[in-house]
């Protein structure tokens, strides 16, 4: 079941699911997918920052490129972890800050913090 985020003048962010790969062969990662929708007059950068899962602070990798969202577009992130769990079905929470920044300057525009999914 999809999950606001967040809902402003800025984004709607919406947490979509949390999957791992281990059908394609990969074990000891999960994935989560956000779909971000850009409301500014801007080209945005987004995305997730002071990760945890079940209160491990884990490095929470992007898709290996910036997300940028040009204006009234949108995009997802998806972003991907190493755990010290054995499977997905362990997880219990995952917390984490969604940042928007403005393209050029780089300039945080927005963090919605303490984002935290309970599973």
């Amino acid at each position: 079941t999809a999950v606001i985020l967040a809902d402003d003048d800025c984004v709607t962010a919406t947490f979509e699911k949390m999957y791992d790969a281990t059908s394609m062969g990969v074990e000891g990662v999960f994935y989560i997918d956000v779909n971000v929708e850009n409301k500014t007059d801007k080209e945005i950068w987004v995305y997730l920052d002071k990760a945890s899962v079940n209160d491990e602070m884990v490095p929470l990798v992007g898709s290996g490129v910036p997300l940028y969202i040009q204006p009234a577009k949108s995009g997802r992130i998806f972003s991907f972890s190493s755990l010290s769990i054995d499977s997905i079905d362990e997880v219990k929470s995952v917390n984490f800050d969604l940042v928007v920044a403005d393209k050029e300057s780089m300039k945080e525009i927005e963090r919605v913090e303490s984002v935290s999914l309970e599973f």
